[in-house]
């Protein structure tokens, strides 16, 4: 996932398309975009790279605790060579709803962000 910094741009899983050509984004937007895309899909999803992504099948119904969910997304982060440091990973989850929700600080050849996901 890796690579130019120049990428089409995605929104909810689909590619945005105006005017007539795909949407682009670049530089910081493309880099979250790449980091975002890498931890929401699941390992063996992506057909082009079947090792990118993350095993979520556990972590929604509590199989996984917050260490080993965290270990697995800083592996996973760690596969993008734009990624320089993982600084911190927070788990936040909501039982009722199922849902998990990742806030994310790094460092990157961007800069650092924060991403939550």
């Amino acid at each position: 996932m890796e690579g130019s910094l120049n990428n089409i741009k995605i929104v909810s899983r689909d590619l945005v398309f105006a005017n007539n050509k795909f949407t682009r984004v670049t530089s910081t937007d493309a880099l979250a975009q790449q980091i975002t895309n890498q931890v929401t899909i699941w390992l063996n999803e992506w057909f082009a790279d079947p090792t990118i992504g993350i095993d979520y099948a556990g972590f929604e119904n509590k199989r996984y605790t917050n260490n080993e969910i965290i270990s697995s997304v800083t592996q996973s982060l760690y596969k993008n060579l734009n990624i320089l440091l993982v600084n911190s990973i927070t788990v936040s989850r909501n039982l009722v709803e199922r849902k998990i929700t990742l806030d994310i600080n790094l460092e990157t050849v961007e800069g650092n962000m924060v991403i939550i996901i």
